[in-house]
């Protein structure tokens, strides 16, 4: 099995075990939701840990957050092969041009 153009197949049960323990996320979304920054959340749609349901409920927790699905982007998908892409997007909203107007 390959996981981000690696090879997991003896940590293949930890990985799978980690998907599916929540036990350590602990923000709730009355918590998320004092978070005062814009924010910007960047998830991959792809993410072999957690579903991308959970980006959405980021989203919708913390007031001004904005939300950014990197297509065909696996876990931390700022790296790699999407990594031009996410210096843009990151410049773009440090800039303030996701803002509405």
């Amino acid at each position: 099995m390959t996981i981000d153009g690696y090879v997991a197949t003896e940590f293949e049960p930890v990985i799978d075990a980690f998907a599916q323990n929540f036990d350590d996320v602990n923000f709730t979304p009355p918590l998320l939701s004092t978070i005062t920054a814009d924010t910007l959340i960047v998830f991959g749609d792809r993410d072999f840990l957690y579903p991308v349901s959970i980006a959405f409920e980021l989203h919708a927790a913390i007031p001004r957050s904005f939300l950014w699905i990197v297509p065909n982007g696996g876990h931390g998908p700022i790296f790699g092969p999407h990594t031009a892409a996410f210096v843009a997007t990151a410049t773009a909203f440090l800039r303030g041009d996701w803002r509405t107007r």
